[in-house]
């Protein structure tokens, strides 16, 4: 199952998918199943930027993708959303700031729940 992830509100979001990309990649569960979509370049300029993050999800995909999509956005410092979307169109958005402001007891709450959003349909 893949998963579609895009910035949807930060300042420069192709800088967001590329710091995004290199966190996942060093996620041993992650490696070799994450990869950058690129929009076709604009007229007048060099090259594509990259557009989305496509996650490919084993068994266990989900929670490991919580987990790390978490810890990103707990230790950045921009002001960033992103937009988790499955192949079947269903979506979860979370906020760079809501994540920072929470405590050490919500954190694995959150994390759970955003697993299971992601579970493929009939598995959570």
């Amino acid at each position: 199952m893949d998963v579609t992830i895009n910035v949807v509100d930060g300042v420069v979001p192709a800088d967001y998918l590329l710091s995004l990309c290199g966190w996942l990649h060093e996620e041993s569960e992650l490696r070799g199943r994450v990869s950058l979509t690129e929009r076709a370049p604009e007229p007048g300029t060099l090259g594509s930027l990259p557009e989305a993050l496509v996650v490919a999800l084993g068994s266990g995909g989900p929670a490991v993708l919580a987990s790390a999509v978490f810890a990103w956005l707990q230790r950045g410092t921009g002001k960033v959303s992103l937009k988790l979307t499955q192949a079947d169109g269903a979506a979860v958005e979370i906020q760079a700031e809501g994540v920072r402001n929470l405590s050490a007891s919500e954190l694995p709450v959150h994390v759970q729940q955003l697993a299971r959003a992601l579970e493929p349909p009939g598995r959570s």
